[in-house]
Formats: C-alpha cells, structure tokens, sequence
C-alpha cells in the first residue's frame, strides 16, 4: 500500500469519525440499550477515559449536560441497569434453553412455586427462632417471632416475575 492510498484510507475514516457532540449523544443511547461503558464508548468511537473526562467537574472537559444524563440513565433503576437486567436475563434464558442445567436451575427457583426447594436456604427455609436467640441474645422472645411472621408475610406476597 502507497502513501496515497494509506492518505485516502485515513481521510475516508476521518470523515466517518464522529463529532464530540455525536460520539457523546452515541454512548449514551448506547448505554441506554445496555450496553457496558466500555463497549459503549468504543462503539461511539472513544475511550471510556474521555468520557470520563467529560464528567469531572474538576476537569478542563467537564460538561454538565452530559453528566446530568449519563447520572439519570445509570442511576439506580435507570435505563441502563434496567437493560442490561433485560439482557442478562435474556441470555440466561437462552442459556438455560441451549442445555446449562444451572441457568435452568436458577431460572425456575425463581419463577417456579414447584421448584421453590430449589432456592438457597437463606431465601426459602423456615427461620430458626433458637439460633436467632443465640445471636440476638438481647431481643426479646415476643420480638423475634414477630419478625419470623412478618418475614414470612412477606415470602408470600413476592411476585412472581413473569418472563415474557
């Protein structure tokens, strides 16, 4: 390859190459879908660094629009930790279609009332009054049957996740 045609292959992707404005517009649809960081800003053409850089207050890049968006889709509950919960599930559930017996496992300990034997003993097993007294020796009896009852109230009003 010349050096001309190595100068027209850099102008051909120089002229694909995304502006800031786009690239930053770009990572956080991206994100918004469910994608990590990391993959969101290579495919927005940048590294996850300068995006970072974008939003240190204390940086010479800092902008305060991108950083109010980027804190509202990544906030707890936001869009992003709602799509990547969505494509995690969804690949467990492909996973446990494909054969990986353990997916299968986990999958139906959750969704299932039959297979509830399946969930670890810390979610599903009766409370052990005697050995809550051990370790919280100083609450009163009355006390630690009462949340045994409230706990159990509460296993049973649980939703059931629908997996549509």
């Amino acid at each position: 390859m010349d050096i001309a045609e190595r100068l027209a292959d850099l102008q051909a992707r120089s002229a694909e190459a995304l502006s800031d404005d786009q690239a930053k517009a770009t990572f956080l649809e991206l994100l918004s879908d469910g994608k990590t960081i990391g993959e969101a800003g290579r495919e927005a053409g940048r590294t996850p660094t300068w995006f970072r850089r974008r939003r240190n207050p204390e940086g010479a890049n800092y902008d305060p629009e991108f950083t109010e968006a980027f804190n509202r889709i990544t906030a707890p509950g936001g869009e992003h930790k709602s799509a990547l919960v969505d494509d995690i599930v969804t690949a467990m559930v492909k996973s446990a279609k494909d054969g990986n017996v353990r997916a299968q496992e986990k999958l139906l300990s959750a969704w299932s009332e039959e297979f509830q034997f399946l969930r670890p003993i810390a979610a599903g097993g009766d409370m052990n009054v005697q050995q809550l007294q051990v370790f919280f020796g100083e609450l009163p009896l009355e006390k630690l049957l009462e949340l045994k009852q409230a706990r159990e109230l509460a296993r049973r009003e649980l939703p059931v996740i629908d997996a549509q």
